[in-house]
Formats: structure tokens, sequence, C-alpha cells
């Protein structure tokens, strides 16, 4: 894993970037003995598998009442040996892995209401395999999700409401 981080002088901007790379030696996971079917489920160890990727993120505070933040994340994972029984696994996606995803939202304070926050976030998850068969039927859809929230703090008690994916 390599990193950088960077954080403003005046401590209102962060910038971080992390690439990784995973090599696994006997992963375990759930194997469909008859792929498609969820009922020939089993658990095994893979001989070998590796993931990599990048992840990106950005905050800053765009005023004393206004926060801003992003992150893109990209992820590559395969099966780079399999069991003696299952060799068309080899090359696939370890499942339950999006290639791509990102995030932008927000924090807000009202500068008449000091003790309110409203905030939320836009979600974005791309199209991953339910497991390593890579089953085309089984591959589930890239999809958005958005959240919002507000806090309002009494003292040393914070209230918080929030709507997670209020699509």
């Amino acid at each position: 894993e390599a990193a950088y981080r960077y954080v403003s002088t005046d401590q209102r901007t962060r910038i971080s970037a992390t690439a990784f790379y995973s090599a696994y030696d006997n992963p375990q996971f759930f194997l469909q003995l008859i792929p498609g079917s969820l009922a020939s489920t089993i658990v095994v160890n893979l001989p070998e598998a590796e993931t990599y990727g990048l992840e990106l993120e950005a905050r800053t505070s765009l005023t004393d009442t206004l926060n801003v933040f992003a992150s893109l994340g990209f992820l590559e994972t395969e099966v780079t040996e399999s069991l003696v029984t299952r060799p068309d696994l080899v090359g696939n996606r370890i499942g339950k892995d999006p290639e791509q995803s990102a995030t932008i939202g927000f924090d807000w304070t009202p500068a008449a209401l000091p003790d309110l926050t409203f905030n939320g976030q836009a979600s974005y998850i791309g199209p991953f395999f339910n497991d390593f068969n890579n089953l085309p039927d089984q591959e589930i859809g890239d999809y958005a999700l958005i959240d919002l929230g507000a806090a309002y703090k009494f003292d040393q008690l914070e209230v918080r409401a929030f709507v997670n994916n209020a699509t």
C-alpha cells in the first residue's frame, strides 16, 4: 500500500490518495457447486487471488459553514489460481467487488443556527458479480444512492434524523 496525504496550512482542505495491492494465499469464499444455484453453495479455500486499486478523496471547507467532499474508488480483483475441479475460475473477479465507486456530499451549518447541521451525499456503485463464478445473469447492476440528514445539538446531547437511500 502506498498513500499520499495533504492538509492545507489553514486546515480547510484535505486530499488523500491510496494505491494498494494484495496477494492472497488460500482465501476463503462461498462457491456454488452448480453455478447459479444458491442451494449448492459451500465454503472453499481458493489457492490464490489478488486485488489492487486506487482510492482518492478530497474534503474542503468552502466557507465557515459549508464543507464538501468527494471520493473515487477503483478496484480490480482476480482469481489467479483455482481449484483443480474448477480451472474455469482463473481470471474471474472475486465477486461483490464493484470496479468503480464514487461519492460527493456536503455538511452545512446555517450561520444563524450554529447547533443545526444538514448533510447529504450521493453515491455511485458500479456493477459487480454476486460471486466468482461471474455468471452474467448474476451480475448486480450499477446503482446510485442519495442519503440526507440533519442534526441538532442540545448541550451534550445531539439528535439526528436521516434518510438513507432517499430515492
